[in-house]
């Protein structure tokens, strides 16, 4: 490759000095997260109690695909030990909490040092492999954080029968037992998760994850340190799954070891792939179809997960680009087609 292809390279990658600003990402996304925030402070008024049960749970996965897809589509790796995180997120939240005896917030500070700490040594340790190594080695990892959890923590976490937290705290003066500001708080926190997703994309080392997962030979040869950006980007990766692990426990109330079976690693994997990599709206998108499609569908829930991968199937055959990526092509061409239609007569001419 020669110098002024590698400098092209680099420059579409995030080498160079065109790349927009955190503050123009988020500006230009201004409208559709206030419109999605207007929706979640009024739609949960008018559901069934069922229906914000399912409504909330999407919000809490979709924020959990958030991190999968963050490192997925940066680095190119796939990670399955996101879900391990999530899980110790959920458990060490409510140990604190009733054998601790600590409050919400001090549960929530040790819990986040806790899951960013065992995830800097699970990617020291992974990164030293790569591609489909990388996939399994994760999510071997991801089954033995279950399973210590459930047999070695059994004292505190009540192994298969489960962790129960029977009074839930309260969140900025909000009763979390309540259904309603529950699931605001859980909307809420997803537009902030997404934020949070344009900061790290867009920042020094976003773009220099962005620009190795293109080109790995380039970024090496260029110096760049890609061992340190990997696990950089794998550890801001898991905040996500951290906030989804606090907010899942806090919903169910109680743990169980058969939430975090290996079913959930690799659905969180492919519905990043549904929805659409690196897309702000692909993780909603994909989560909502994975969620939803199984109580709206007039079979039984297998059936209905089957459903989903069919659907996955055919988006991967028909629309490479995901859910978002085929809706947005869909957009702009009815649009294309609607001002080619209220053109005026001869204005091509």
């Amino acid at each position: 490759m020669s110098s002024a292809d590698a400098t092209k390279t680099g420059k579409r990658a995030g080498f160079g000095f065109g790349n927009p600003a955190p503050v123009r990402q988020i500006a230009s996304t201004t409208v559709p997260m206030a419109t999605f925030a207007v929706l979640v402070w009024i739609v949960p008024v008018y559901l069934s109690f069922h229906s914000r049960s399912i409504g909330t749970s999407w919000l809490i996965f979709a924020m959990l695909v958030y991190g999968v897809d963050l490192l997925n589509s940066s680095i190119r790796y796939l990670s399955l030990a996101h879900v391990g995180i999530w899980s110790a997120a959920a458990y060490s939240v409510l140990i604190l909490q009733v054998h601790g005896h600590l409050g919400f917030w001090a549960s929530v500070g040790i819990t986040a040092a806790i899951c960013l700490a065992l995830g800097l040594a699970i990617a020291s340790f992974s990164f030293r492999t790569s591609g489909y190594y990388f996939a399994l080695l994760t999510f071997v990892i991801a089954q033995l954080i279950n399973l210590v959890f459930t047999n070695d923590f059994r004292g505190w976490t009540g192994g298969p029968e489960g962790l129960f937290l029977f009074e839930r705290p309260r969140l900025f003066g909000i009763d979390t037992s309540q259904a309603v500001p529950f699931m605001r708080i859980a909307g809420f926190a997803v537009i902030v998760i997404m934020l949070f997703v344009i900061v790290v994309r867009t920042s020094r080392l976003g773009r220099l994850a962005a620009a190795l997962g293109q080109e790995n030979d380039l970024a090496e040869a260029l110096a760049i340190p890609t061992y340190r950006v990997k696990v950089g980007m794998f550890v801001l990766s898991i905040v996500p799954a951290i906030v989804a692990g606090v907010l899942y426990a806090l919903q169910q109330g109680a743990i169980q070891p058969d939430l975090f079976g290996p079913q959930v690693a690799f659905a969180v994997v492919l519905v990043s792939i549904l929805g659409g990599s690196g897309t702000l709206a692909g993780p909603l998108l994909g989560a909502a179809v994975y969620v939803f499609a199984p109580e709206v569908l007039p079979f039984d829930p297998t059936v209905g997960y089957g459903a989903v991968g069919l659907l996955l199937i055919l988006i991967i055959r028909f629309a490479p680009s995901g859910l978002s990526g085929g809706l947005s092509s869909l957009v702009r061409r009815a649009f294309g087609l609607a001002r080619g239609t209220l053109r005026p007569r001869g204005a091509h001419e």
